[in-house]
């Protein structure tokens, strides 16, 4: 379980130190804040072998076109400052990973010399930035080293080689962190996932477990399945006789089975949720994050949401009480104290007494 997060140099964050993160974990604070950032530092932690999460995060927010380095990874930097480096260390489990973005201090290319034919993009080679970012991973003894390139004319960023993977100098196959998913309102339309997820699920005989969840907020869904109609593979969900595509079922059962299926499904997964309130009612609330803190206990998933909602942070603290999680629930306000954010950490019982007495926790 991810139990501490340190930030430097990295969206908002000119430097943050968070500590007591609990498997259930609510971040909220005013606007732009820095609640988003927080996750997105965690998915670039878990990510950072897997292509170029700069790309991945702009995509979530928004910037279909990365035309340059300033709006691919320099927005990325505290005040586009890249002459500090970012660094993200994480404590999980005990352990302590360290991830580092950096601008490239050498030329990454000698163009007096034959090209390095691992670089995959010959026909960009003149859009080529004039610098490249370099990352490093460190956890315990084990390194993974290499550079990222910014090329304009296929609008992307890329590894430039393979990654060097070392454990005390030795070269090594990749020692993956674990599994995470970022769910965000813009990105829970990954059909395909969900799909492998339902399966997965089904196989395992756990599918009698998402129906009674879905139901919280849909009484009349009596089943769901993986069908296929003119080639299209899609879940659908039965309802009152009448079978439909899942998508038709409403925001708050969309959402509902974004997250229900992933801590079902996945077991041992970390589970970032952005504004975990949209799409529900604040009515469900209570029931809903009574289950999830059940199921998610019950296969090891740690949970990691931000809200604006006090009906949220109420219901996902007696959750955690109705489902004997209370030591498990942990709530964080971040706060601007001039140019720094800093945290305010409650757990159970300061959450259960500022509740009682119609405190403003937000």
């Amino acid at each position: 379980m991810i139990e501490r997060l340190k930030i430097s140099n990295f969206r908002c964050f000119s430097e943050i130190d968070i500590s007591g993160i609990k498997p259930i974990t609510l971040f909220s604070g005013k606007n732009n804040i820095g609640k988003s950032s927080l996750l997105e530092a965690l998915f670039f932690m878990y990510d950072h072998a897997n292509g170029s999460p700069f790309l991945k995060m702009n995509r979530v927010r928004g910037e279909v076109y990365n035309r340059s380095i300033q709006n691919t990874w320099e927005s990325v930097f505290h005040n586009m400052n890249t002459d500090e480096p970012i660094v993200i260390e994480m404590i999980n489990g005990g352990d302590r990973h360290v991830l580092r973005y950096e601008k490239e201090s050498t030329a990454l290319l000698d163009f007096s010399k034959e090209i390095d034919r691992n670089l995959q993009t010959f026909d960009y080679l003149s859009n080529m930035s004039s610098y490249a970012l370099k990352m490093t991973y460190e956890a315990g003894d084990y390194v993974e080293e290499a550079d990222y390139v910014f090329v304009s004319g296929a609008e992307q960023t890329q590894i430039a080689k393979d990654i060097k993977r070392r454990r005390n100098g030795e070269t090594v196959a990749r020692e993956p962190l674990g599994n995470l998913t970022y769910l965000t309102n813009t990105n829970n339309r990954e059909d395909v996932y969900l799909i492998d997820l339902f399966s997965k699920l089904e196989i395992n005989h756990g599918k009698e477990k998402l129906i009674p969840i879905l139901r919280i907020i849909d009484k009349d869904i009596d089943d769901v399945s993986v069908l296929s109609t003119s080639g299209v593979v899609q879940l659908y969900v039965k309802k009152n006789g009448l079978t439909m595509p899942f998508r038709y079922s409403g925001d708050g059962v969309i959402k509902l089975m974004g997250i229900a299926l992933r801590v079902l499904a996945d077991p041992g997964c970390v589970l970032l949720v952005d504004e975990i309130e949209n799409g529900l009612h604040y009515s469900v609330l209570e029931e809903l994050w009574s289950v999830i803190a059940e199921a998610s206990k019950v296969n090891s998933c740690q949970i990691i949401a931000t809200t604006h909602s006090y009906e949220a942070i109420r219901a996902l603290a007696t959750g955690a009480k109705n489902s004997s999680r209370k030591d498990d629930f942990g709530y964080i306000r971040l706060e601007r104290k001039g140019d720094l954010i800093k945290t305010k950490k409650y757990d159970y019982e300061d959450m259960a007494d500022a509740l009682s007495a119609e405190l403003e926790v937000r």
